[in-house]
């Protein structure tokens, strides 16, 4: 099984190039709102993710993911962080 890393870049680059499978990995774009955030179903293997790309960002200081883990650190339930790259805007 691949590392999220891994499975993170793939992906990346598999919607980069339009298509929409390579290998073992599937994507599968989501609706999506009014905001630059796009978001993918990834299927690795019989693992599943949520691909959510935007533009490149400092993860220390981008308010997604702050806001996210002062929630993760208030008990409150969030989905689980696998894999961030923020000079490519993914998460």
């Amino acid at each position: 099984m691949s590392s999220p890393e891994t499975i993170l870049q793939d992906a990346h680059r598999i919607v980069g190039s339009g298509e929409t499978s390579a290998g073992s990995i599937r994507v599968l774009k989501l609706a999506g709102d009014m905001s630059v955030r796009r978001y993918f179903r990834v299927w690795a293997g019989d693992q599943s993710y949520v691909l959510m790309l935007t533009d490149p960002f400092e993860p220390s200081k981008f308010d997604f993911l702050l806001v996210r883990n002062h929630l993760e650190s208030c008990g409150v339930p969030v989905p689980g962080l696998r894999a961030v790259d923020g000079p490519r805007g993914a998460i």
